[in-house]
């Protein structure tokens, strides 16, 4: 009964703080000098979406962006094909600015923009400064010391700017995202002189995926309204993590009872979840289908992610145990059926070392999408790579399956069926087309695919490492 109560008051407390989150009515006046275009678009990007909050049309030389429910973070004033500048909505919910043609801005009403183009200036003069002095080191005449000791002055003057911004303005947005972004520091015993130790590689590997959200911070929930959250995020996971099912499952829990250990943070848990639930969901791949499972089996519980309902829960955990079935390593079942003439085959008819498994109808339009080179492949290697295919038709017409059979007679065995027989018989979801399954000699499944060409490269990939290993071995 307890559990129970901190689960509602917890899906409470979740709701309530994506309500507050979700709230901002902003006025706020743009006047941008030599500007022509009388239409601009306020954008924000949101986790990995861009959304166009508004399009403004100019009146009196300004353009009003007047907006309820807005989510505090960093907006972005653009034409139709070009950026303009970026502000801050924030705290202050009335104020104007005014665009230079030089690029500074005039804020008035608003300190939290007073203080991000401070912050946007003293980079920029330093990054122009900095690409002044790299230019002119290619100009060997000038002294090179004389151009090192000035960069070095400038670094550190903006260095100094950016310890005294951050002391100062603990909670602007700027201090939050340059520290959000901040990489772990690997521990000096990790380290042989200047270099990361080549005996603890792995070691220092593990350790920085694991603090890779130590300086984040969880509780500030406009970071998910940057363009800085979801780059961060992306490199978490194609770049720390090892693209393994099992490796981003764990990165993506390891991320989410971090998240969760921080009063906003549930706020990030949930984009995450959600997104790479979505990414991985109904997706007919075999590496995404294996993140799908791991996912759902390793994240997806009352206890890490309460915001997802039980309904929905229940949906993930009858997909994924579905899709084990279908996953590399399981055993396929045994299909068997008539061809149009009333002969039966089976795939236990196939004696070869790769067995493919083909479901496609014949009124199909993107089942007939590079078929030919499907054809071509087998004519051409079916015989070198030992392998062959058993075709089923799924078209509920049969006189569609008489014409493609008469246009296109496949050099394999056809089998003629609907896929609820498929379903009902085998318990294989069938009902996207083409779908196509890779086999070994005993039916254990190698691989999963809807395009022709991943199943070619597959074979053609697999019996290159095969006959490297043979070489090795010699």
């Amino acid at each position: 009964m307890l559990r129970n109560i901190k689960q509602i008051l917890l899906t409470l407390f979740l709701s309530l703080n994506i309500l507050v989150y979700s709230q901002g009515d902003y006025k706020v006046d743009l006047k941008i000098n030599n500007l022509d275009d009388t239409i601009i678009y306020i954008k924000q990007i949101y986790g990995n979406e861009t959304l166009i909050l508004d399009t403004i049309i100019k009146r009196d030389g300004v353009f009003r962006f007047e907006k309820k429910g807005v989510k505090p973070g960093i907006v972005m004033a653009c034409l139709k094909h070009e950026d303009l500048f970026s502000f801050v909505l924030d705290k202050s919910k009335e104020f104007s600015l005014e665009i230079s043609p030089s690029g500074n801005a005039i804020v008035l009403g608003c300190e939290e923009n007073d203080l991000f183009f401070e912050f946007q200036r003293a980079n920029m003069d330093f990054r122009v400064r900095e690409n002044e002095i790299k230019q002119a080191l290619e100009n060997k005449s000038l002294n090179k010391d004389s151009l090192m000791r000035e960069y070095s002055i400038s670094r550190k003057k903006f260095g100094d700017f950016q310890q005294s911004f951050y002391s100062t303005y603990p909670n602007n947005i700027m201090t939050i995202v340059v520290r959000s972004l901040e990489d772990p520091q690997i521990p000096k015993q990790f380290y042989k002189g200047k270099d990361i130790d080549t005996t603890k590689i792995e070691e220092a590997s593990y350790y920085f995926r694991t603090h890779y959200w130590d300086n984040f911070h969880f509780e500030d929930s406009r970071l998910l309204s940057t363009p800085y959250f979801f780059s961060k995020l992306k490199s978490y996971m194609e770049s720390v993590t090892i693209m393994l099912p099992d490796s981003i499952s764990t990165s993506i829990r390891d991320f989410v009872l971090k998240a969760n250990s921080y009063p906003n943070g549930h706020i990030y848990s949930k984009f995450v979840v959600d997104y790479y639930l979505s990414q991985y969901r109904n997706i007919p791949f075999s590496w995404h289908e294996e993140n799908y499972v791991s996912i759902v089996d390793k994240v997806v519980s009352p206890e890490l992610t309460p915001w997802i309902p039980s309904f929905d829960m229940e949906i993930y955990k009858r997909e994924a145990l579905y899709l084990k079935k279908i996953l590399p390593d399981s055993k396929f079942p045994i299909i068997k059926g008539e061809d149009l003439k009333g002969k039966i085959h089976s795939i236990d008819d196939i004696k070869k070392k790769y067995k493919i498994v083909h479901f496609f109808s014949a009124s199909c339009g993107s089942c007939k999408i590079d078929l030919d080179k499907f054809e071509n492949f087998h004519k051409e290697f079916s015989k070198e790579f030992d392998f062959d295919i058993i075709s089923v038709d799924l078209d509920y017409n049969e006189d569609n399956s008489i014409e493609f059979n008469k246009a296109r007679p496949f050099a394999w065995n056809k089998i003629k069926a609907t896929p609820e027989d498929i379903i009902n018989a085998y318990g294989i979801d069938v009902f996207q087309t083409p779908d196509i399954y890779i086999l070994d000699n005993e039916n254990i499944i190698l691989y999963h695919a809807p395009k022709y060409q991943s199943i070619i490269d597959y074979i053609k990939k697999s019996e290159e490492l095969s006959k490297e290993h043979k070489g090795l071995n010699k």
